[in-house]
């Protein structure tokens, strides 16, 4: 410390102090804001998933009676959220109906890449920054149909802009 060498002692403790307070004090807001960010991210992926259960099951009439307009309808619904990217219903290895949020393309790409995700229920995708969940629409405990529904990072984004 050659330069605090000409000051007194009390004044290099206090500055040594204030140096080690600040990286605590920076150490404990990294770990709180690294903890806020995954909490988040869990919190978003949880409500997607209960948006899908809900589609799901509202979607349920529409694949068994196969009323592909019905089903449209209902998908069509998710244009209210913002953040919803796509939704693809699946019945009996075909696409049933879909929803695509306006800008989006590359429908039938999206499709055949979550379907090829196969057992993953859920995940956040940061490479293609968005999220996604994969659930069943069951009938008398039956699969009739899958829904993939996408949604995009923006919350979390807007949520980790709020703090820098």
């Amino acid at each position: 410390m050659g330069i605090l060498r000409n000051f007194s002692i009390r004044t290099k403790a206090t500055v040594t102090i204030v140096l080690v307070s600040t990286a605590v004090l920076a150490l404990a807001l990294s770990v709180v804001l690294t903890r806020d960010y995954f909490t988040f991210r869990e919190d978003e992926l949880d409500k997607l998933t209960t948006l899908a259960r809900v589609i799901s099951a509202n979607s349920t009439a529409a694949v068994a009676f196969e009323d592909r307009e019905a089903a449209r309808d209902g998908l069509g619904k998710l244009a209210t959220d913002p953040n919803i990217k796509a939704a693809f219903i699946w019945a009996n290895n075909d696409q049933f109906a879909s929803y695509l949020r306006p800008g989006e393309s590359g429908a039938q790409a999206m499709a055949d890449e979550l379907r090829a995700a196969g057992t993953v229920d859920r995940t956040i995708r940061d490479d293609r920054k968005d999220m996604f969940v994969q659930v069943p629409i069951s009938l008398d405990g039956e699969t009739i149909a899958t829904l993939y529904l996408v949604a995009d990072l923006s919350r979390i984004q807007a949520r980790m802009q709020e703090y820098f």
